[in-house]
């Protein structure tokens, strides 16, 4: 049997949890395709992609096309699943879900036999389907026992994935855009000032700061008088809004937040935290604004009303 495997670029590592699944429970019974396979006779290799997608489409007796949230409103995997539809009335279209609903499949769709790819008895109830040695047969209750192994190999490829799309939904996009990230790369001046309660606005410590980008998280490390390093890490957004956190590793619990928002050349705004200029002082809450730029007379300047 010859199996399609209907995917976004994304969710490749989907595409190719099946692919092993099939190798290891079908003994050779089901070949599978799909165009991210990176076997040096799988996936698109040379030619016009648009023509092998129809060949391979054609030469499948099965089509499995994976929806998320992310892939569900892509409109090449509906084409290709109603490609298959429209060929031959012995095409069979499987739609395989994760992490959402089958009710957020395309309404078409949503008339066929679906399965979530992320429940282990629903993979066995499709694995059954496919390896049936007739229609009108069962598979061997002892054969499906032997399965578990690769079974559970699937079952952690596609946790993996999981938890590698929690972090991208986290720290990416909206969250965190590492090309902005980037453009802040590098050595950077930082004003920090205190605000008290009787409104009067002081100098709390002036120091230089080395940006990097780790690609998940941006990361600010300061120098302080005293020659120690404050950490902090956070997120970017692609409007170039930043959200950091910061602590201490030391017995002292030093920690706090930092918002700032990047206007030209200048990253400014605001912070709060539980801490002290050295870990010799007393602790105590603290807020106050700051002021960043690649220049130390820009900062220094910036509220020259300030000490």
């Amino acid at each position: 049997m010859r199996v399609f495997i209907s995917h976004s670029h994304e969710e490749q590592k989907l595409a190719e949890a099946w692919s092993s699944l099939f190798k290891g429970i079908a003994y050779g019974l089901i070949d599978t395709w799909y165009s991210s396979d990176q076997a040096p006779a799988g996936g698109m290799g040379p030619g016009r992609w648009r023509e092998k997608i129809g060949r391979e489409l054609e030469g499948a007796e099965v089509v499995l096309a994976i929806f998320t949230p992310e892939s569900v409103n892509r409109p090449w995997i509906f084409f290709e699943s109603a490609f298959a539809l429209g060929l031959a009335p012995s095409k069979v279209v499987i739609p395989i879900v994760y992490y959402m609903d089958m009710a957020a499949l395309p309404s078409p769709l949503q008339d066929l036999q679906s399965y979530y790819g992320d429940d282990r008895n629903q993979v066995i109830d499709l694995c059954k389907r496919l390896c049936r040695p007739k229609p009108a047969e069962s598979v061997d209750p002892e054969r499906v026992k032997r399965w578990s192994p690769d079974l559970d190999s699937y079952i952690e490829q596609i946790e993996a994935h999981r938890a590698e799309r929690l972090n991208k939904a986290l720290f990416y996009g909206d969250f965190h855009t590492s090309d902005t990230a980037e453009k802040l790369v590098g050595p950077w001046f930082a004003k920090w000032t205190q605000l008290h309660d009787d409104g009067r606005e002081t100098l709390w410590q002036l120091q230089p700061v080395t940006v990097e980008n780790t690609g998940w998280r941006i990361r600010m490390v300061g120098t302080t008088a005293q020659g120690g390093l404050s950490p902090f890490e956070g997120v970017v957004s692609s409007k170039g809004h930043i959200a950091l956190s910061y602590w201490s590793r030391e017995e002292s619990a030093i920690c706090g937040t930092v918002l700032l928002e990047l206007i030209g050349t200048i990253m400014e705004g605001t912070w709060q935290g539980f801490t002290a200029k050295t870990m010799r002082e007393r602790l105590s809450i603290v807020k106050g604004r700051v002021v960043m730029s690649r220049k130390r007379a820009e900062v220094e300047e910036y509220w020259d009303r300030l000490p």
